[in-house]
């Protein structure tokens, strides 16, 4: 299909942020939201004039914001075509992306234990407690955003813990919140009292510097939440 008219139009903001730096964020997550509540069909062009004409901005933003979806693997850019949707992970994929992220957090869990300060640990807590505290929808983006920024900071925080930049750096590569967030649409976070109390798993082993420990947490958390979610998948079909 071509063309980048979304398949629904959804609700743009009336209020708009000044200056050029915050319009860039602004048509970004708008973009993003459009992206994972896949309102653009798998391979559908997205032509940048079309998209600002709708949103009323120039081409720039949009051109921006494109630019940080590809990077962020939400769209494809093609020289001599430009931007298209990309479809969502396939379960092939879903199982590289959980993989990939259990082998970055469990090397980061060792050194976590060895370099991470009680401050970490608190801010690791406050993060948990947060997102116990959330109610989530299950629809649309914007009804369970503020659970994939939360346990994105939760993970981050703790590879952060690690003091090793460059694992940090392989798990912001893999852009996992947002690329998952395409197949937890319409299921939401219906698993969320078992994250949590993953999650306090690893705060525990953690606040015990148990490297072991700490690694089966990790793992643990990790292969418990593929599979809740590839068995939803297969039941929503």
């Amino acid at each position: 299909m071509s063309g980048s008219s979304p398949t629904s139009t959804p609700v743009v903001g009336a209020e708009r942020p000044a200056g050029s730096a915050g319009l860039a964020e602004h048509v970004y997550l708008l973009l993003k939201a459009e992206v994972i509540n896949d309102q653009f069909q798998a391979d559908q062009r997205i032509v940048i004039e079309s998209v600002a004409a709708r949103l009323g901005v120039s081409p720039t933003p949009v051109r921006e914001a494109l630019a940080r979806l590809a990077g962020e693997q939400l769209v494809a850019f093609r020289a001599y075509v430009g931007y298209s949707a990309l479809p969502p992970l396939s379960l092939t994929e879903l199982n590289d992306l959980f993989e990939a992220r259990e082998v970055i957090e469990c090397a980061g869990a060792i050194r976590a234990c060895e370099r991470s300060t009680d401050d970490d640990l608190a801010r690791l807590r406050a993060i948990d407690a947060q997102i116990r505290a959330g109610h989530y929808g299950k629809e649309r983006y914007s009804e369970f955003v503020s659970f994939v920024n939360d346990n994105q900071r939760f993970h981050e925080t703790l590879l952060d813990a690690a003091r090793n930049p460059e694992l940090r750096r392989a798990f912001d590569a893999l852009n996992y919140e947002a690329r998952i967030a395409r197949r937890t649409r319409g299921r939401g976070v219906p698993d969320l009292d078992l994250i949590c109390q993953e999650h306090a798993a690893i705060i525990a082993a953690l606040a015990e510097r148990n490297p072991a420990g700490l690694v089966a947490a990790v793992a643990g958390h990790a292969r418990e939440s593929h599979r809740r979610l590839a068995d939803d998948l297969a039941r929503l079909g």
